[in-house]
C-alpha cells in the first residue's frame, strides 16, 4: 500500500442467538470458536493492507441488541463473553438493528462489501420477513456477503437461505464444537476476499475442512 493511502473499511458484523437454547455447552462452543479464530482474522488483517477489518456484533433473544457496538479494529478486538438469556429468539429485530449502520453515511460508501454472519440453533419468535426486508432495502445489504449457521436442527433451514440468497449454496451446519470453530476459522479466512466467488462458496472450503450442508 502507498504510503499516504487510506485503508478501505471492510465491516465484519456478526448476528448471534443467545437465547435459552443456546445455555451450557452451546453458548460456550461459540464463544471459544469466535476466540480462536480471531488471529486468524489479525493474520488475515497483515495479509491485505489496503483493507481496515472492522468488528461488531449483534445478540439476540428476547430482543436484539449490539453486544459490540463499536466498530472495532480486529487488532485490537477482546471477544467479550456471550451468555445465554432466558426469552424469545428476535432474528428479525437483529437484521433490523444491523441493516441502521449501513446507510451511507454511517457506512463509508468507498467501504468494502460488509460481511454478515448469522449464527442460531432455532426459529425466529418475531417477524424474520420484516427484518430481512429492511435489510435489503438498504444497498450495502444486498451487496454484503451474507453467510449463516445453523447449530443443530431446531431452526428452519429456509429460513437461512433467504438471508443468504437464492443462489447461495445452503447455510453451514455445526454438529459441534469443532465443526462450529473450524467454519468460523474459514468464514474469518475468507473475509479479505469478500464477496467470495462462486468457486468458494460451494462445495469443500479445504482451508478449514468445512463443508456446505443445504439440509
Amino acid at each position: 500500500m502507498k504510503a499516504g493511502h487510506a485503508r478501505r473499511p471492510l465491516h465484519f458484523i456478526w448476528i448471534l442467538g443467545c437465547s435459552s437454547s443456546m445455555a451450557g455447552d452451546k453458548i460456550q462452543q461459540l464463544n471459544t470458536a469466535i476466540r480462536q479464530a480471531t488471529p486468524e482474522l489479525r493474520w488475515c488483517q497483515d495479509e491485505h493492507p489496503e483493507a481496515m477489518v472492522l468488528v461488531r456484533a449483534v445478540r439476540y433473544c428476547r430482543k436484539a441488541e449490539w453486544h459490540l457496538g463499536t466498530p472495532t479494529p480486529v487488532a485490537e478486538l477482546d471477544w467479550p463473553e456471550l451468555e445465554a438469556e432466558e426469552g424469545g429468539c428476535a432474528m428479525g429485530a437483529a437484521l433490523e438493528l444491523v441493516a441502521q449502520v449501513l446507510d451511507v453515511p454511517p457506512m463509508p460508501s468507498k467501504a468494502f462489501p460488509p460481511v454478515l454472519v448469522l449464527v442460531a440453533d432455532s426459529g425466529p419468535s418475531d417477524d424474520f420477513f420484516a427484518g430481512l426486508r429492511a435489510l435489503m432495502a438498504k444497498p450495502w445489504g444486498r451487496r454484503a456477503t451474507r453467510l449463516a449457521v445453523r447449530i443443530g436442527r431446531d431452526v428452519d433451514c429456509g429460513l437461512l437461505q433467504q438471508f443468504m440468497g437464492q443462489d447461495a449454496c445452503g447455510p453451514l451446519e455445526a454438529r459441534g464444537a469443532t465443526d462450529l470453530s473450524r467454519y468460523i476459522r474459514w468464514i474469518e479466512e475468507e473475509v479479505p476476499s469478500s464477496p467470495p466467488s462462486a468457486s468458494r462458496r460451494s462445495g469443500t472450503a479445504d482451508g478449514a475442512g468445512a463443508q456446505w450442508a443445504a439440509k
